[in-house]
Formats: C-alpha cells, sequence, structure tokens
C-alpha cells in the first residue's frame, strides 16, 4: 500500500528535495563542472560513467538517502518511505523542469525505478536482503532491470533468457539489451524463462532473479551509445552459465512477469513526469529569450510567428501535465489503468510516432519550438559555453555542450525512450532502415 498525500504536502516536500538539490548537487556540479562537461572525461574508454562521474553520483545518492529523499518510493516494509504514483510524478516533473536536461547529479537525488530501491525489494528472500538490502537503500550500490533482450522488447513473451534449476542452483543463460545503468551496476533483476510450457501460453513461466554484476558468467558485452554520444548508461548484458542460488529468486517461482509489469508501469510514469518536466524548461527558456530579444523595435513575443508557437506548446504541455496526473492518481486509488496508460504513452511519444512528420506534438515539437525561438543566437561560438570551443578541439576534447544543444537534449533525452521501446520490438537494422525508407518516401 502506498502513502498518499495531500497537494499542499507533495510541495512541501517537493521543496525540500530541489533545496537539498541546490545545497548539495549543483556545489559539487560546479566545483568538478570540467568534468562533467567534458564527455571525454565524463565517460571511460568503453563508453561508460567515468570513476569520477561515479563516484559523484554515489556522494549525492549517499547524503539524498540520510536525508531520505533518495529511498522515498520504495515500500515502507523495507525502510522505504512508501510514496506512490502520484508523488513520483511530481517529483520526476519537478527535477527535470528546474534543473533541465544533461544533469546527472540533479536526478540522482531520487531513486531512478530501474536501478534505485523499489518494489522490486519488498520481494527479495532473506538471505538476498541481507547482503543487498542495506547498502541498496543508502544509495552505496545501485542495480538494474534486466527484462529487454535483442527479439524480446515489446513482446517480453518472447524472452529467451533461461534458468534451470540444477539441485540448489539456477544457471541462468542468455543476452538482455537496452538494460539500463547495466555498464556501472553492481546487482542486477534478471527476468528469465523458468517454464518453457506455460510460458508458450503467455501467463507465466517467468521468473526474477537478483544477480550480482560480478559472479562468474555476467558481462557488459558493450556500452549502447545514442544520438552519436560517446557514452551512454545503457548496455547488452550476457550470461554464460550463470550460478545462483536459490535463495537470487524474486517473488513467487513462475510469477516474475507481474512483477517486470510493475517495473514498467513506475517507469512509465517516471518518463512521463521527466517528459512533461523538460518541456516546460524547454518553454521557460524560450518564453525568457522571445521576451528580451528585440526586432524591428519590439521584443520577438509580440509577434504572431513566435507567440503562437510558445502558446500552441503551452497548451500541449498542460494536456500532457492532465493525462499524467491523472493516470498516476488512478494507479494509487488501485485501478488497473492499462488504457490510460496507453494514452499517456501515445501523447508523449506522438513526434516519434509520426516519423518526425507534419504532426510532431508534445516533446520535440516543444524543444523544436524553443530552439527557433532563440533564433540563431546561441548556435555560434560566441555562446558562453562554446568560447573555447575551437582550443579544446585541437585539444582533442568535447567542447562543453552550448545551450541549443541543451535543448536539443530535451528533444532527444524525452524520445530516447521511444526510440528504444522501438527497438525492443527487436526489428532488426535492416527493417529499421526499410521503415525510415518508408517514411522518407511518404513524405516526399
Amino acid at each position: 500500500m502506498t502513502e498518499q498525500l495531500a497537494e499542499s504536502e507533495i510541495d512541501q516536500l517537493l521543496d525540500g528535495l530541489t533545496g537539498f538539490v541546490d545545497d548539495v548537487a549543483l556545489p559539487l556540479e560546479a566545483q568538478h563542472a570540467q568534468v562533467l562537461n567534458d564527455a571525454r572525461l565524463a565517460y571511460d574508454e568503453r563508453g561508460a560513467h567515468s570513476p569520477q562521474v561515479r563516484k559523484l553520483k554515489a556522494e549525492v545518492r549517499r547524503r539524498a538517502a540520510d536525508a531520505g529523499y533518495y529511498q522515498m518510493f520504495a515500500p515502507k516494509s523495507v525502510g522505504g518511505g512508501g510514496l506512490g504514483s502520484y508523488a513520483l510524478y511530481r517529483a520526476w516533473e519537478r527535477l527535470h523542469h528546474r534543473y533541465g536536461p544533461a544533469r546527472v547529479l540533479p536526478m540522482a537525488a531520487i531513486a531512478h525505478w530501474a536501478y534505485g530501491p523499489g518494489p522490486l525489494c519488498a520481494r527479495l528472500t532473506p538471505q538476498a536482503s541481507e547482503q543487498m538490502l542495506a547498502p541498496f537503500m543508502r544509495g552505496e550500490i545501485t542495480a538494474c532491470f534486466g527484462m529487454s533482450e535483442p527479439d524480446a522488447g515489446s513482446d517480453a513473451w518472447a524472452m529467451r533468457t533461461k534458468a534451470t534449476r540444477v539441485g540448489d542452483e539456477w544457471i541462468i543463460n542468455g543476452v538482455k539489451q537496452w538494460i539500463t545503468n547495466s555498464p556501472t551496476a553492481d546487482y542486477i533483476f534478471v527476468f528469465a524463462v523458468t517454464d518453457e510450457e506455460q510460458r508458450k501460453h503467455r501467463k507465466s513461466g517467468v521468473s526474477c532473479f537478483v544477480v550480482p554484476m560480478t559472479a562468474p558468467g555476467v558481462n557488459v558485452d558493450s556500452v549502447i551509445k545514442l544520438f552519436g554520444h560517446i557514452g551512454g548508461d545503457e548496455g547488452i548484458v550476457s550470461f554464460n552459465d550463470v550460478r545462483v542460488p536459490a535463495s537470487a529468486l524474486v517473488g513467487q517461482l513462475h510469477l516474475g512477469f507481474n512483477l517486470a509489469l510493475e517495473g514498467v508501469s513506475t517507469g512509465r510514469i517516471y518518463n512521463a513526469g521527466r517528459c512533461v518536466g523538460l518541456a516546460r524548461w524547454a518553454l521557460d527558456k524560450a518564453s525568457a529569450y522571445s521576451k528580451q530579444r528585440v526586432a524591428f523595435g519590439k521584443p520577438i513575443a509580440e509577434y504572431q510567428g513566435v507567440s503562437f508557437m510558445l502558446a500552441d506548446s503551452a497548451v500541449d504541455i498542460y494536456a500532457a501535465d492532465a493525462i499524467s496526473r491523472d493516470c498516476a492518481r488512478r494507479i494509487d486509488s488501485g485501478v488497473r489503468a492499462v488504457n490510460v496508460f496507453a494514452r499517456v504513452r501515445t501523447l508523449h511519444a506522438d513526434a516519434w510516432r509520426h516519423g518526425f512528420g507534419e504532426r510532431d506534438q508534445t516533446i520535440r515539437w516543444l524543444a523544436s519550438s524553443a530552439v527557433r525561438a532563440h533564433s540563431g543566437r546561441q548556435r555560434g561560438d560566441h555562446a558562453p559555453k562554446h568560447r573555447q570551443r575551437h582550443s579544446q578541439g585541437i585539444a582533442g576534447k568535447q567542447a562543453p555542450r552550448g545551450f541549443t544543444l541543451r535543448l536539443l537534449c530535451a528533444t532527444t533525452a524525452c524520445v530516447a525512450a521511444i526510440r528504444r521501446a522501438s527497438c525492443r520490438r527487436g526489428m532488426s537494422r535492416a527493417r529499421q532502415s526499410r521503415r525510415c525508407g518508408r517514411r522518407a518516401a511518404d513524405r516526399s
């Protein structure tokens, strides 16, 4: 049962959260700006977060756990705050709205659904709890959620990873893909087929196991890098005859799929808050600039070509926020909100679903509008964060991100989850290319 707070109580909680981020995460960010703003220092040779960045994130997590923010969405039965989906949506929306994209330290203040303490912690066996729960709740270690596979994305029942019982152990074999935080995680909650016959009927036969990432046979084969970045947070994880004790089972045998759906539902609420928050951040920046930028004797905000874009964006944000709040409240009240989830996902994903065609909406449209409202002001090397671009380029290091790139990050960050969802359906690269080709032909 989740803790239900009044609107005013949630507002007070979020004020405290942002105060913590301002007092703890932002000073760390400013102190270590050289590392955080230079991708060559922020990522290691594999493309995973570098030791310096991992250390900084861990410090924020530990201090947030001490303050009670990090684990506030974990069940009360394991020492968490027990807050529900509505508070989770509000928290992630507030953080992304206030701090914008490409800020890893502010976002480490509360546990991410896929790699921080959450509902799965309440299903651990006593042995597993004794081994990992305390440091997990304190933010000292992280995990990852091993559900998707190369040929099992949206059709999760098509998963091929198997766990076979041998005496008092389970032997796991298979491959997981698009696993967030896997390049740096300490544990993985891996979902595997434990009864093939039941799985064929798509009702049960899948179980969840918690496995140390250092266990023999567990390998992060590669880090998945998105949108031309030199690093990433997703990876491909393989399991080759990985032996785990019976105590590694999470929840009931053969009923792990229900746990997976619970995690995915939490992830959708997180992504809804993230999308709306980033959209508001982009709109705020565009609105502020349009009031400052003067053309032909008056601010460009007074021209309809700009003001209509901003007004349309505000309407889209309001709709996205309203449907997301409604969905979160339904979940907290115990309603099985499958249809509402689909509506939320469709609204936030519309830009990707329509191939970036003339029905670009919600996040990509909002960020695109924000960039257009800024015109060319922040695209050149005269922007503050680009002043040393050429000297750093000569040194072989990536220049700090400019403002336009941060706006574009708002776009890509929000549609990245949708792109991953498309890839998770198991489409081959060739099929994806053919699909993109058809879209291009249709638009022409």
